[in-house]
C-alpha cells in the first residue's frame, strides 16, 4: 500500500455519502451474524463496489438485503450469496453446495446443502493455516456439511466474492492506518533529515506485540549496530586523552534505553508506535463517533520498546539511505551525538628509515602498511608493556575494533550475496558465532606469515643500505608486553591449539555445526582477541574511517570465508545449551559440574558434568578443562542422546 499525494473528490449526488455508507454496512456485516445488530452509518473508512457516481444508488439496492432461499430454488438460480437460517447460528453466513431433494409420501422435502463460513478472520498472523491438503481446500467436503430445509433460509442479494472481500477491509485498515502514521512521522519528527522510504518508517514503528506481517527487531538489530558504532567512532576522536573505561562508561550511558526513551519522547515519538494487535474477529467497522477527538493522550509504553523503535529508526535510515543518514537521525533523538563523522587524526609523514623491522615484519603480516606507524604499535602494545606519553596500550583501539567488527559484520548480513532478510534472532546467532572471544583468538592464533620479505634500510657508511630480510611468523607473536605470566600463557595456550588445530579447521572449512567445544577446549586467553579487534581499530583510523580496509583485513585471517559459509545456512550457529533448551521444551534442564579430584602439583585441573532433564541424567561427560567446557560438553552430548531417541 502507498499513499498518493491527495486529491479533492466532489460527489455530485446529494445522497451519494448515505448510499456509500449503506453499501459499507452491508459489506461488513456480510460475514456475521446477526446476534448483535448496529445501525450506526457514520464509518471513517467508506467501501463499495467500482462504480460510477450515478450508478451507486442501483449498486446499493442490487446488493443489499436477502430473498427466500425457496425464490432460487423455484427460478433455478444457483445462489450467489450467503444463506443465513435464524436455527444455525443466528442467521450465522454459509456457503451455498447443492439443493437436496428428499421424496416422501406427502411431496418431496428440499433442504440446502452448506458449510458455514470458515472461521479465519486474521489474515497478517503467520502459521495459521493447517499443513494438510484438506483443511487448505475451500471445497464443501472439507468442513462440516449442513443441511437446512429450505423453508428455513434467506440468500443475501450481496454476492459472495464481494463478502469475501469483506474479510480483508480489517486488514486493509489496519495498513492503511500504519502507513498513514509512518506517512505523518515522515513529514513531522523527520522531515528535515534525509528521505527513507515509507515502507521501512513503517517497518520500524511497528512492534512485536502487533502481530504484523513484521516488526522492527530486524531493523533494531541493525540500527543498535550502527549507534554503537557512531557513538564509539565519535568517543574515540572527541576524547584522545580517555581511557577504554571512560570511553566504555559513558557510551554505555547515551546508548541505554533510558538515554534513548528520553530522546524519543522528548520529539514526541511515541504517539507513532504501533503496539496495539489487529483483533480480527472481534473487530468493527471504526466509526467517527468512537474516535478519541485527543489523540496526544499519554501511552503506556515500556521505555525498551520506545527505545527498540529509536534503533529501530536508524537501522530503516542505515538500510534506505547509508550510515550518514543513519548518523541525522541519531542526532534528532540525541543531539549529543553529531550528525557528521568526526574529525580523523591526521598522519605524520611517512619515513621509511624510521620503521623498525619489527614494524615492517608486523605490516607483511596484518597486509596493511601503516602512515601512522605509532598506530601499528599501539594495537600491539598489551597494557603491562612499558610505554611513555607518546605510547598507548591497544585498550583505546579494542574499544573501537570492537565496534567496527560488529558493524562489519552485520553489513555483510545485510549485503552478502547468500544474505537473505535474517531474522534479527539469526543475526544474533550469527553474531555471536563469529565476535566471539574464542573464535577471534583462535583467528589470532591461526594466523601466519609463512615466507614473508621486507626491505629494511641500514645505515651504512656515510649513508643508508637496504637489504632483504626473510623470516616466518605468527600474528600472535607481534604481541609486546613485560609479564612473564603472559608468555606462559602464551605458550600453553599455543600448545592447545597445536593439538586442536586440525579439528576445528576441518569444522571451518567443511564441518556442518559451529565449533563451540572446540573453541572452549581451546580457551585462548582474552588478549589474543583484543588484539585483532585493536589491529581493525587501528586500520580504521590509520585509513581514514575506512571499513572497506578493514573488510580486507577480516577476510585475510580468515573470518569473513567462514561467514560467508555460515550464510549459505550450511553450518548449524546455534549454542549447545540454546539447543538442549529448543529441544526440551519447557522441562528443566538442570548442570552439574563438579571437580574431578585435587589436582597434583603441575596438573591441570579436571572437571566432570552431569546433565538432567527434569531430574532425569542424559548426559555425563569428563576430562574437561575448565567448567565452560564441561558444561558445552555436557550439553552437547545431552542433545546427540535426546535426538537419538527421538
Amino acid at each position: 500500500m502507498r499513499l498518493d499525494p491527495p486529491q479533492p473528490v466532489s460527489l455530485d449526488e446529494p445522497d451519494s455519502v448515505q448510499v456509500l455508507r449503506r453499501i459499507t454496512q452491508t459489506l461488513s456485516r456480510s460475514t456475521h451474524s446477526d446476534y448483535a445488530i448496529d445501525d450506526r452509518l457514520d464509518f471513517i473508512a467508506l467501501f463499495s463496489p467500482y462504480k460510477k457516481e450515478n450508478q451507486l444508488p442501483s449498486c446499493c439496492a442490487e446488493i443489499c438485503g436477502r430473498d427466500p432461499a425457496r425464490m432460487k430454488y423455484q427460478t433455478g438460480e444457483k445462489p450467489l450469496g450467503f444463506l443465513r437460517a435464524p436455527s444455525h447460528r443466528n442467521n450465522a453466513p454459509h456457503i451455498f453446495s447443492s439443493w437436496k431433494i428428499s421424496k416422501g409420501d406427502e411431496g418431496d422435502t428440499v433442504q440446502a446443502e452448506c458449510t458455514p463460513l470458515p472461521k479465519r478472520r486474521h489474515f497478517l498472523a503467520r502459521n495459521v493455516l493447517s499443513k494438510s491438503t484438506e483443511s487448505r481446500t475451500d471445497d464443501a467436503g472439507s468442513r462440516q456439511t449442513l443441511e437446512i430445509p429450505i423453508q428455513d433460509c434467506t440468500v443475501d442479494h450481496l454476492p459472495f466474492r464481494y463478502a469475501q472481500f469483506s474479510l480483508f477491509i480489517p486488514v486493509i485498515l489496519q495498513h492503511l492506518e500504519v502507513v498513514m502514521v509512518a506517512d505523518k512521522l515522515r513529514t513531522t519528527i523527520l522531515q528535515n533529515l534525509a528521505v527513507v522510504d515509507t515502507q521501512h518508517i513503517c517497518i520500524a514503528i511497528v512492534a512485536p506485540s502487533a502481530g504484523w506481517i513484521t516488526d522492527y527487531q530486524r531493523y533494531e538489530f541493525i540500527g543498535d549496530t550502527v549507534l554503537k558504532f557512531v557513538v564509539s567512532h565519535q568517543l574515540f576522536f572527541q576524547h584522545e586523552n580517555w581511557h577504554e573505561g571512560y570511553l566504555s562508561e559513558r557510551k554505555s550511558r547515551i546508548v541505554s534505553n533510558q538515554r534513548l526513551a528520553k530522546g524519543a519522547l522528548s520529539k514526541g515519538l511515541d504517539q507513532y508506535i504501533i503496539t496495539e494487535p489487529l483483533k480480527a474477529r472481534k473487530w468493527h467497522t471504526t466509526l467517527i463517533s468512537e474516535t478519541k477527538l485527543d489523540s496526544c493522550s499519554k501511552r503506556n509504553l515500556s521505555m525498551k520498546v520506545v527505545a527498540d523503535v529509536v534503533e529501530a529508526l536508524i537501522g530503516a535510515a542505515y538500510i534506505g539511505s547509508g550510515t550518514s543518514s543513519a548518523r541525522e537521525y541519531i542526532h534528532t533523538f540525541l543531539p549529543e551525538v553529531d550528525a557528521w563523522t568526526p574529525r580523523l587524526i591526521r598522519h605524520p609523514p611517512f619515513d621509511g628509515s624510521n620503521a623498525t623491522t619489527m614494524i615492517l615484519k608486523a605490516e607483511s603480516i596484518v597486509g596493511y602498511r601503516f602512515r601512522n606507524k605509532i598506530l601499528l604499535v599501539e594495537a600491539l602494545t598489551h597494557p603491562s608493556c612499558d610505554r611513555d606519553v607518546q605510547m598507548e596500550s591497544y585498550q583505546r583501539l579494542e574499544f573501537l575494533g570492537d565496534a567496527v567488527l560488529d558493524m562489519l559484520v552485520m553489513s555483510l548480513m545485510t549485503t552478502h550475496q547468500h544474505a537473505t532478510e535474517l531474522a534479527q534472532g539469526q543475526m544474533t546467532l550469527i553474531r555471536a558465532a563469529l565476535v566471539n572471544s574464542n573464535f577471534l583468538g583462535f583467528l589470532c592464533l591461526d594466523f601466519s606469515v609463512e615466507e614473508g620479505t621486507v626491505a629494511v634500510v641500514e645505515q651504512s657508511g656515510g649513508g643508508f643500505a637496504t637489504r632483504k630480510d626473510t623470516f616466518s611468523m605468527s600474528m600472535w607473536s607481534l604481541l609486546r608486553h613485560s609479564n612473564a605470566s603472559i608468555a606462559k600463557a602464551q605458550v600453553a595456550c599455543v600448545e592447545r591449539y597445536k593439538s586442536l588445530r586440525a579439528e576445528i579447521k576441518h569444522s571451518l572449512s567443511e564441518g556442518a555445526s559451529c565449533l563451540w567445544l572446540h573453541l572452549t577446549r581451546l580457551n585462548p586467553d582474552k588478549f589474543f582477541s583484543d588484539m585483532v579487534e585493536s589491529l581493525i581499530g587501528a586500520i580504521f583510523v590509520d585509513s581514514g574511517g575506512s571499513l572497506a580496509e578493514c573488510h580486507r583485513f577480516i577476510d585475510r585471517i580468515g573470518l569473513s570465508p567462514y561467514m560467508s559459509r555460515v550464510l549459505t545456512g550450511t553450518v548449524d550457529i546455534s549454542h549447545p545449551k540454546t539447543a538442549l533448551e529448543h529441544l526440551t521444551g519447557f522441562k528443566t534442564v538442570t548442570y552439574n559440574v563438579q571437580l574431578e579430584e585435587i589436582p597434583v602439583d603441575g596438573e591441570e585441573q579436571r572437571y566432570r558434568c552431569t546433565v538432567s532433564v527434569d531430574g532425569m541424567k542424559v548426559a555425563n561427560v569428563t576430562e574437561c578443562l575448565s567448567t565452560d567446557e564441561a558444561i558445552i560438553a555436557g550439553a552437547s552430548a545431552a542433545r546427540k542422546n535426546l535426538e537419538f531417541k527421538l
